[in-house]
């Protein structure tokens, strides 16, 4: 009870003083002063190690172990000889589960480091950069490490342009796992369970409160039904349910993209060109019976029903007038093939009206 106490307490004050920095500043600045009280009241009260420990304020004591030991000869053997290969890959699904989930999270940092730096980084690149790092990292019975966006945004924050930070980080680091100095046998459980509570109440808050103002009703409600599926069936399912909502989204929002590029008549549009005077007044009088319409993007159905109700429109509207609608599909990369079914009835319902659709700089597809 007094441990759980204490640590809600420093996650409590980090969330505080987070609200004005950042949470892992307000953990970097709030762990020496913790440390100092917290071993200055134990000494008062003459506890010792193994008292904490039996107390559950400390971690089992381990005996340190110093990086060489990994790289003795035979020690990557005799790490891999116990490993159970079949148990390891008799949960497909969670296999699954966890490559789909870290690819996600691996993308998801890419894209907050670059929001948070200014910087574009290669997804392609970050990805294999990552996997490389995995493997060699499993290989000698490490954990792999990833780019951390809430450091680098911590460190925007503190104004920190450099890589001093990351470089000391890196030395520390590797002086710590070479000497092989067990850490953890001094660090208190409270102190390392704020941080995870400190964490855990901010991302709630950040994905269940604050996503409303970024991520429109349809993402939101997604990401809501993605939580309640890992609460109730697992992270399988919430995985599975958010690929097949994000393909359905997309989807969606693509189909009800405009995409209409431009809409000229030669009333509209004048081009450079030298013409004789009956040319051009033949043009005058009959400018707006041939109507130019450049479309761009990828034509889904619901863009091509869009793009068929603003062209009948435009016939009302111009009545006997027009007798010519051109389609430019340069600026298209592609075209679904209900979307070719749509143009077709398109070009029906114009040919009644005495209108003919024509179509300039098709796809193999379309044709």
């Amino acid at each position: 009870g007094a441990q759980l106490a204490s640590a809600a307490g420093l996650a409590l004050l980090q969330l505080v003083i987070g609200a004005k920095l950042h949470t892992l500043s307000a953990f970097v600045l709030l762990l020496p002063a913790a440390l100092t009280i917290f071993y200055a009241i134990a000494g008062f009260a003459g506890c010792t190690l193994d008292g904490l420990v039996s107390d559950g304020w400390l971690f089992e004591a381990e005996a340190g172990v110093p990086l060489s030991v990994y790289f003795a000869p035979g020690a990557a053997t005799g790490r891999l000889g116990p490993v159970s290969w079949s148990a390891m890959f008799s949960d497909v699904n969670g296999l699954f589960a966890s490559a789909v989930t870290s690819l996600a999270a691996m993308l998801l940092k890419v894209v907050v480091l670059e929001s948070a730096s200014g910087a574009y980084l290669d997804m392609n690149a970050e990805l294999r950069a990552a996997g490389s790092a995995s493997a060699l990292a499993a290989l000698v019975g490490g954990v792999a490490a990833h780019p951390s966006p809430d450091y680098v945004t911590a460190l925007r924050q503190a104004g920190v342009r450099t890589r001093a930070v990351g470089v000391a980080t890196i030395a520390l680091t590797a002086s710590v796992l070479a000497s092989g100095l067990p850490l953890m046998n001094v660090l208190p459980r409270p102190l390392l369970g704020s941080l995870l509570m400190a964490n855990g109440v901010e991302l709630t808050k950040l994905w269940l409160w604050d996503a409303r103002r970024w991520i429109d009703r349809p993402g939101f409600a997604m990401l809501f039904a993605m939580i309640c599926s890992a609460l109730l069936f697992g992270q399988t399912a919430a995985v599975l349910l958010g690929a097949l909502c994000a393909v359905f989204l997309s989807h969606l929002r693509l189909s009800r993209a405009n995409a209409l590029k431009y809409h000229l008549t030669s009333r509209s549009c004048h081009p450079p060109a030298s013409r004789p005077h009956h040319a051009q007044a033949f043009l005058r009088r009959h400018g707006g019976a041939i109507h130019l319409i450049g479309l761009e993007g990828f034509l889904y159905g619901g863009t091509v029903s869009r793009l068929s109700r603003y062209v009948l429109r435009a016939s009302e509207r111009h009545g006997r007038e027009m007798r010519f609608v051109l389609l430019d599909l340069q600026a298209t990369h592609g075209i679904e093939p209900s979307a070719c079914t749509l143009l077709r009835r398109l070009r029906r319902q114009l040919k009644a009206r005495g209108v003919s659709l024509l179509v300039a700089a098709a796809s193999s597809q379309m044709v």
